[in-house]
């Protein structure tokens, strides 16, 4: 009847308008904390409301990265991780020393307003997931063993685009339970010379000190241990370079490097451009080291943070060195350790802390960046460039280690090589028609770490991807074709 319909109708108004006030109640709720991730799932748009909706996905992503940098936005998805830690990104207080009040002042003024702390930058809008990809950690992904609730920062200069979107993908494959946050890098051209290395003046004379790109990057490594202990006192700083590549099997590598290290570790250096000095010591699964250049990938344990940055605060190479260079001084206070193979590699040639024209967007490609991966890949450094050595048991200078002489010595502790050798794969010992396995990797005899295995095909792509689908998370497979007597390229895809 009439009345039965219009009471129904009644009704579920009302059923409406309470679930209209239970999202609305949710929404505000979420914005409160502000680190809830809200998921909408959007019915069909007409044209005429198309990009009003657009509008609004748009907004509420801009409101949840501003909210919380280590929630993954998705909206629409059904995996969002929400972040458990604090959202805000405060102002960074630095804490340099032995500089004048008006230097500090003035270096603050200029960060508040368009360095670290500055609530909007030149270039940087976390809000876009094109140029700067957000990656939340799977539910039921592998964790980093050994760590404490690690905050993971990747440090980026805004034009580094396919870096990013090259990085994001790469960490995708580790499975991971951690989501990792971008650390954009301040821009040093913007602020004034005589606040380089907080000297208070201008000064070309030495080393990085005219160098805004190294200044750059000292300040933003310092503001990253800044404000992760201000965020979370108990948690390790892991740092990665945007251009890094992760060793194959790297969790496994990672299991048995963190195992094997002693408990007094304060700073994990997980792979860098050369060793400038023998290392203190050497073991069968890691180095002590006194002098890695770079920062391609490094680990601070939580109770050392400060420590660190405070030791950093002091600025003692006031521009003569990096922030590489000035973390090696703190070595013997913070007991330093290193994998005997690098787990991070980078895969491009340019240098954001370099001259800035040889740190330009166009010295490098997404085409390039891929190939440099798949070189490292195909082929990994089984040590780090030793920079100190001439040749296999010979050094430009002598180093004392304990009763050791490095002058004329080929053992680990000096100049077992000066570059390292490379892993190599037998790409072409493929040649029984029933199959074979061959051990092809294995740095031990006991413990292999790469297969070469050929199936004959019979069912195309599918065994692969079968493959993939039975295997634990973070190994990974590289398939490869052979057709007739050319091998083509191999292919990979994040997550294989």
């Amino acid at each position: 009847s009439f009345t039965s319909s219009a009471r129904y109708l009644i009704m579920l108004a009302a059923v409406v308008a309470c679930l209209l006030l239970a999202l609305v109640e949710a929404a505000e709720t979420a914005r409160a904390k502000g680190r809830e991730t809200c998921m909408l799932q959007l019915p069909p748009a007409s044209s005429a409301h198309a990009q009003e909706s657009a509008d609004a996905t748009k907004s509420l992503e801009r409101w949840a990265v501003g909210a919380s940098l280590r929630t993954a936005i998705h909206v629409g998805a059904e995996k969002a991780q929400p972040s458990s830690l604090p959202p805000a990104r405060q102002p960074v207080r630095y804490g340099f020393t032995m500089e004048s009040a008006d230097t500090n002042e003035a270096f603050e003024a200029w960060d508040a307003k368009f360095g670290w702390s500055a609530r909007n930058r030149s270039g940087v809008d976390l809000a876009d997931m094109v140029k700067w990809p957000a990656l939340g950690g799977h539910q039921d992904g592998w964790s980093l063993e050994g760590l404490t609730q690690p905050l993971i920062y990747v440090v980026s200069m805004p034009e580094r685009t396919p870096r990013r979107q090259r990085f994001a993908s790469s960490f995708a494959g580790l499975q991971l339970r951690e989501s990792f946050e971008w650390a954009p890098v301040v821009d040093g051209t913007l602020m004034p010379e005589e606040l380089w290395w907080m000297k208070g003046f201008a000064d070309n004379s030495s080393g990085d000190s005219g160098n805004p790109g190294q200044w750059a990057s000292y300040a933003t490594h310092l503001a990253i241990m800044r404000e992760g202990h201000e965020r979370c006192p108990s948690c390790d700083i892991i740092v990665f370079e945007d251009n890094v590549v992760f060793r194959p099997n790297f969790l496994n590598h990672w299991s048995r490097f963190i195992r094997a290290v002693p408990d007094d570790w304060a700073v994990l250096r997980l792979g860098g451009q050369s060793l400038r000095e023998p290392p203190s010591e050497v073991f069968g699964d890691y180095i002590r080291t006194s002098s890695v250049a770079s920062t391609w990938g490094y680990i601070v344990r939580a109770k050392h943070v400060q420590s660190l940055a405070d030791l950093l605060a002091t600025l003692p190479e006031k521009g003569t060195g990096g922030i590489d260079a000035v973390m090696h001084k703190f070595t013997r206070q913070l007991a330093s350790y290193a994998p005997q193979v690098p787990l991070v590699h980078v895969a491009s040639g340019c240098h954001d802390t370099a001259a800035i024209e040889s740190s330009r967007s166009e010295c490098e490609s997404p085409d390039s960046l891929k190939t440099e991966a798949l070189q490292l890949l195909k082929a990994w450094p089984l040590g780090y460039t030793r920079s100190y050595c001439v040749t296999r048991g010979h050094s430009d200078k002598t180093f004392d280690i304990g009763q050791t002489s490095c002058a004329d010595d080929v053992s680990d502790l000096c100049c077992p090589y000066r570059d390292p050798p490379l892993e190599q794969p037998l790409a072409n010992k493929v040649t029984q028609v029933h199959g074979t396995v061959v051990d092809i990797g294995s740095h031990k005899e006991e413990k292999p770490e790469w297969f070469f295995v050929h199936v004959p095909k019979a069912a195309g792509t599918s065994f692969a991807r079968d493959v993939a689908k039975v295997l634990q998370p973070g190994v990974h497979v590289q398939s490869a074709e052979k057709c007739s007597l050319a091998m083509k390229r191999m292919l990979t895809r994040a997550g294989d």
